[in-house]
């Protein structure tokens, strides 16, 4: 056995230095990368990493850390069958004290463990938001007794990076949110700038086709702009009304749905698309964060949206964020 026995358990200043170091890129592909080096070390194992969920019954390994084979990034592991399948048909914690020789596990996978000089093995569930997202493994180069401290350490240290995951996920949603919003504020810019030109050459060729003066040759230029023009209109309209997501038959006075919100909801709204927190908003409406945290409960039943990520895109699409 080549880990030691922790004597101590796992301090809350190293889970949050843990939190710390993973949340720092905010990406969940280099947050992963990191959750097998937290594992390895919350017990000083030799390898960490992580099998990613694949549809719903296979794992593919990756974000190995201390490997030195490659054999394990281009593994995949079906449910139910080595360690990683067995935790991931059962759904918790499961561990071996030597792969090759291990009795409770079928052996599809020997050839590439072994390639790692991989003997101790432990193996938990990676859950995040609810949601399987893969499984976690720490593993020894020796065979390896996991006691219940040691597994208790690992699963402390994979806490902090479903935490970190979560941030990274919700710092995905509000990105998103908010390039959804830029995107409809340009859309309708364009709408009414291209529109307003074109309004005008059609004015113009109409005052030339109308005019009993204008020669027959002239007459046929602007009978001929008139309709590139109104064709283009036309063409610009369906374009703008899809990518606004709206049907092309409302155009550009479409109605804008009433969801009743209230002046301070709306407000409330407003300032969680620029990416404000409730205390944030707080600060900005000199309001106290539960009477802020009230609006946005009110706001997001009225726009039946599940979440404020939602609720800001509702509000983009309804026009209530044109003025921010």
């Amino acid at each position: 056995m080549s880990s030691q026995e922790p004597t101590e358990p796992l301090q809350i200043s190293d889970v949050l230095r843990s939190i710390t170091d993973l949340a720092a890129p905010l990406e969940r592909s280099a947050i992963l990368e990191q959750v097998g080096r937290v594992a390895a070390e919350s017990i000083d194992a030799d390898l960490g990493f992580i099998g990613l969920l694949d549809g719903v019954d296979k794992l593919q390994l990756a974000a190995v850390h201390g490997g030195s084979s490659g054999a394990l990034e281009r593994l995949q592991v079906e449910r139910g069958r080595g360690l990683g399948g067995k935790v991931l048909a059962l759904g918790e914690p499961a561990s071996v004290e030597d792969y090759t020789s291990a009795e409770s596990i079928t052996h599809e996978y020997d050839s590439e463990i072994a390639e790692e000089g991989l003997r101790g093995v432990l193996c938990l569930p990676l859950v995040v938001n609810d949601s399987l997202l893969g499984v976690a493994y720490v593993s020894e180069r020796s065979p390896t007794v996991y006691s219940d401290a040691m597994v208790d350490r690992v699963l402390t240290a994979v806490e902090s990076a479903k935490i970190a995951l979560a941030m990274a996920d919700r710092s995905r949603e509000l990105t998103e949110a908010a390039l959804e919003v830029d995107r409809q504020r340009t859309v309708r810019a364009l709408d009414a700038s291209v529109s307003d030109h074109l309004a005008s050459i059609l004015a113009t060729a109409q005052s030339i086709a109308a005019d009993p003066s204008s020669s027959l040759e002239l007459v046929s230029q602007a009978r001929s702009i008139i309709a590139t023009a109104g064709n283009a209109s036309s063409l610009f309209d369906a374009s703008a009304s899809e990518l606004l997501a709206t049907p092309a038959t409302e155009g550009r006075d479409r109605v804008v749905a009433d969801f009743s919100l209230t002046p301070r909801e709306l407000q409330v709204v407003q300032f969680a698309a620029c990416g404000l927190s409730n205390p944030e908003i707080a600060k900005e409406l000199f309001l106290a964060r539960g009477t802020v945290k009230a609006y946005m409960e009110t706001a997001l039943h009225k726009l039946g949206a599940r979440n404020r990520v939602e609720a800001v895109m509702i509000a983009a699409r309804a026009g209530m964020l044109d003025e921010i």
